[in-house]
């Protein structure tokens, strides 16, 4: 069954270690007894004493038996191609071990001797390069050794790694090597977001008298962006988000500034920003009243008007100037011949005006008397004259 058996030739063998040394005898040990084993089980057919066989060294005979039935079929054929799928999975060099040495130069020898062959040659049979192994963990064979078989021409021997899995590495390759290219575009080419880095009020503080309303006129944000630009954005009410102090608010939402106070903030805020704007106020000294009329409100008659066409009045201050007021602001007196008492007149809402009262007909004895707060003043006729004055 294994042919003509030759001297086993001594071989050397130079451990790294105590413990490599001791693991190589363990083996030669079960190798010895795998021999004599077999060759107890070669004399008896029947093979009654595999019992004493351990599982490793029936293992390692059924591999023994494997090896040498491949390479007796390939002995056997006149047609035997040796392909080298592992083309550049070649052992690396360097500091190895002797065995690993040994397998590379069997490795080469045998491309070497048979060639690259014809890959599109059917497969008939495979031996791995694992195979070769046995002569490096059971006995030497001769017949068996390929590197002395000058007669085969081809061997074909099988990939230890599939096309399939080189594919898929390829394949993710150049997939990282596209998405590194879009990344790297992307961020040469794409613009640096604009924002809105700050914002501020071209005036925060200011002085306003009593009942003064707010004027927005000439306020503005100055909002300043991450490139360096600026804008200017119009002040107005809808800006306002609170108020600290005491103020009133009118049908069109206009602060005013009550008396009793001397500071009011008023906030503002625009796109996430909010600027305090302070306001300081001052009550205004009122020193007296003036008013400016024309002639003819002398030659009015009862049921008659009198409105801001006849006469308007004035509040003078010490620090501050005149103002003109509302004409539902004040009151007035008419005193019909110049004598005798003062009839209050009515003042009409819906006409925007005072009623001179029934059965009176004015003229230039007629006399009018204003009031406003604490001040007084009348006025008479006098000719070319139209302003009269506390």
């Amino acid at each position: 069954m294994f042919g003509k058996k030759k001297k086993e030739p001594k071989v050397e063998q130079v451990f790294n270690s105590s413990d490599e040394k001791n693991n190589q005898d363990q083996n030669n040990e079960d190798l010895e007894k795998l021999n004599l084993n077999k060759n107890a089980i070669d004399e008896n057919d029947n093979g009654s004493d595999s019992e004493d066989l351990s599982k490793f060294q029936i293992d390692k005979l059924e591999k023994l038996d494997e090896v040498k039935s491949k390479i007796s079929k390939i002995l056997q054929s006149a047609d035997v191609e040796i392909v080298d799928e592992n083309f550049g999975d070649e052992y690396e060099t360097g500091d190895g071990s002797d065995s690993d040495k040994k397998k590379q130069q069997d490795y080469d020898e045998l491309k070497a001797l048979f060639g690259e062959g014809d890959k599109n040659k059917k497969k008939e049979l495979t031996l791995t390069i694992d195979d070769f192994d046995y002569t490096y963990v059971g006995q030497y064979v001769d017949e068996f050794d390929l590197l002395h078989a000058k007669s085969i021409k081809k061997l074909k021997m099988h990939r230890k790694h599939s096309k399939l899995m080189k594919r898929l590495l390829i394949a993710a390759s150049v997939l990282v090597v596209v998405a590194v290219g879009i990344i790297v575009s992307i961020v040469l080419t794409r613009e640096t977001p604009i924002y809105l880095k700050s914002v501020k009020l071209n005036q925060t503080e200011s002085e306003y008298y009593v009942y003064d309303h707010f004027n927005y006129t000439g306020l503005y944000f100055l909002a300043e962006y991450s490139d360096g630009t600026t804008q200017r954005i119009k002040l107005d009410k809808s800006h306002l988000t609170n108020i600290v102090g005491l103020y009133d608010l009118d049908s069109q939402n206009n602060v005013q500034f009550r008396a009793g106070g001397n500071k009011a903030v008023l906030t503002f805020a625009y796109q996430g920003f909010s600027i305090d704007y302070t306001v300081n106020i001052k009550e205004k000294t009122e020193s007296g009243i003036y008013a400016e009329y024309t002639s003819g409100l002398f030659n009015l008659k009862a049921g008659d008007i009198i409105s801001k066409d006849y006469i308007r009045l004035a509040i003078t201050y010490a620090d501050f100037g005149d103002e003109f007021l509302d004409i539902s602001n004040f009151k007035i007196y008419i005193n019909e011949n110049g004598y005798g008492s003062y009839e209050e007149c009515e003042y009409k809402y819906n006409q925007g005006g005072f009623e001179v009262p029934e059965l009176m007909t004015l003229s230039s004895n007629t006399k009018f008397k204003i009031t406003y707060k604490t001040f007084e003043l009348i006025i008479s006729y006098v000719e070319g004259q139209h302003t009269a004055r506390s």
